[in-house]
């Protein structure tokens, strides 16, 4: 006799209700929320399992992937079309919600939810984290900039001087930098000055320059802070 599984997953037990080809209850039992409480049920030699449904959430990729390795016929169910399926329910309890999704396993009234593999929920962690430092890297050092800046200094890892030697007709530019590519400080002076024009008062911002006697790409260099 074939047997069917409903799964009402929570963050720490999940209810297991197993129901036979006719509808009858078979068992029905509380377990925590980990793969190996639910093996310790759903791996009873006495039920041949032909459906085992638990609704997608924060917990069933990881529940799925390790009942799919232990050879269940798991199905993961669409949130909404299984929430509307058990919103006729008069008494809406974990118990009940588990005796509804094993009786849509049964007469077959689920939509699946494709679930992907454990390597690629993985990779796509790894790249979501990646993405979450190197924002958090930028607003941070952008943080440290602005601090900065109220005391006339420009923290940076590299300047642009706007003139250069002649070549081929044309200006050619140069980064200079630190030679192990460390960030450093430029002097500058800030200054608040109103427009008459347009009358209005605007934040001016200029970098303290030295003579370049020992480069000879540009007449002057940026004031490096040491």
């Amino acid at each position: 006799m074939d047997h069917f599984a409903g799964l009402d997953v929570s963050v720490k037990e999940t209810s297991v209700c197993i129901v036979d080809e006719t509808g009858k209850i078979v068992r029905e039992v509380k377990v925590a929320s980990e793969p190996e409480a639910l093996l310790a049920v759903l791996k009873n030699p006495a039920y041949h399992f032909k459906r085992i449904g638990l609704e997608a959430g924060p917990l069933s990729q990881w529940l799925f992937s390790a009942l799919a390795e232990a050879g269940l016929p798991v199905i993961c169910v669409e949130t909404r079309h299984m929430r509307a399926a058990l919103k006729a329910q008069i008494n809406k309890t974990d118990r009940n919600d588990a005796r509804g999704i094993a009786q849509m396993m049964r007469v077959g009234l689920y939509r699946p939810v494709h679930v992907k593999t454990l390597h690629s929920q993985k990779l796509r962690m790894l790249l979501t984290h990646r993405k979450l430092l190197q924002s958090k890297a930028i607003a941070i050092e952008n943080d440290l900039r602005a601090t900065l800046r109220n005391f006339g200094l420009n923290r940076i890892d590299r300047f642009r001087p706007v003139l250069g030697v002649l070549a081929k007709g044309g200006k050619q530019p140069y980064a200079i930098g630190m030679k192990d590519g460390a960030p450093f400080g430029l002097a500058g002076l800030w200054e608040n000055w109103k427009d008459p024009a347009a009358d209005e008062w605007v934040r001016t911002f200029t970098i303290i320059t030295v003579p370049s006697d020992d480069l000879r790409v540009v007449g002057f260099l940026a004031g490096v802070l040491t």
